[in-house]
């Protein structure tokens, strides 16, 4: 069997870049431009507001764009399942974290619907994904700090639709003949 991967997907790459570009274009505008406001009008102390802009407005969306930009040339994977591992991507970097294969019990898709009691963020911006499940018994990590359109809890792992380059029923199907019986 061929392994089967899902990476990064290039439209949340470039929406990431997009945000970035916003951000530090709103930096410019506080710190250099001053054509709808300069760091005069936001405080009486504006040297202040050009240390807290240049680091916030300036120096983190150039982090984040020149990440994004070596993201889109080669997406991350975000998840792999081969005949021994089910690996995944966690922390900031998408490190690769693996579970074996023969824990995993069950591919699926997920369709989170929110009430308006339990709205958070996570569950606007991840409408659904692909959820696999793997054995509550077996010795495997509960829990992982997990990266961008990833969530591993509790022995499930859910990549969100929105950040994965392959559709959700060509995934599962394709991770199907990895399930454990």
């Amino acid at each position: 069997m061929q392994p089967f991967e899902i990476h990064l997907s290039r439209r949340a790459t470039l929406f990431f870049m997009l945000c970035a570009g916003m951000i530090l274009l709103a930096g410019l505008e506080i710190l250099w431009f001053h054509k709808i406001f300069g760091p005069e009008d936001l405080t009486a102390n504006p040297t202040f507001v050009y240390v807290l802009a240049g680091i916030f407005f300036i120096v983190v969306p150039i982090i984040i764009l020149l990440r994004q930009l070596k993201y889109l040339f080669k997406p991350p994977l975000m998840l792999r399942v081969d005949q021994e591992n089910v690996t995944f991507g966690t922390g900031f970097t998408y490190r690769p974290m693996n579970i074996a294969t023969k824990h995993l019990m069950k591919a699926s898709i997920g369709v989170a619907t929110p009430d308006a009691s339990t709205i958070r963020p996570e569950n606007i911006v991840g409408q659904g994904g692909l959820v696999l499940n793997f054995d509550k018994d077996a010795d495997i990590p509960k829990g992982a700090i997990a990266s961008a359109g990833i969530r591993y809890s509790f022995g499930r792992l859910v990549i969100s639709r929105l950040y994965a380059n392959q559709g959700l029923k060509k995934s599962v199907e394709a991770i199907k003949p990895f399930i454990s019986k």
